[in-house]
């Protein structure tokens, strides 16, 4: 998992988050090492022929922010289904 942890945490956060937020960085890093092998390869089967397209027309942006996003300067967007 060494080798995905890296590219995988570029995709989540952005290079801004890394240096504003390290110990959640940290913590995912973690997260993503404990993961198996097995169990990387069983989530990535399970989700590449998930088409998520016929979901997008029920999302909708709410102009109401996440709490903690306000509170960390972070996005305000939220979607909803």
């Amino acid at each position: 998992m060494t080798a995905v942890a890296e590219g995988t945490l570029g995709r989540w956060f952005t290079d801004a988050a890394r240096h504003r937020q390290p110990g959640i960085i940290a913590h995912a890093r973690e997260m993503i090492l404990a993961t198996s092998g097995n169990g990387y390869r069983g989530c990535a089967e399970a989700i590449k022929t998930l088409d998520y397209r016929r979901r997008l027309p029920q999302l909708k942006r709410t102009r109401r922010p996440h709490p903690n996003h306000a509170r960390h300067g972070r996005c305000h967007a939220r979607f909803a289904v």
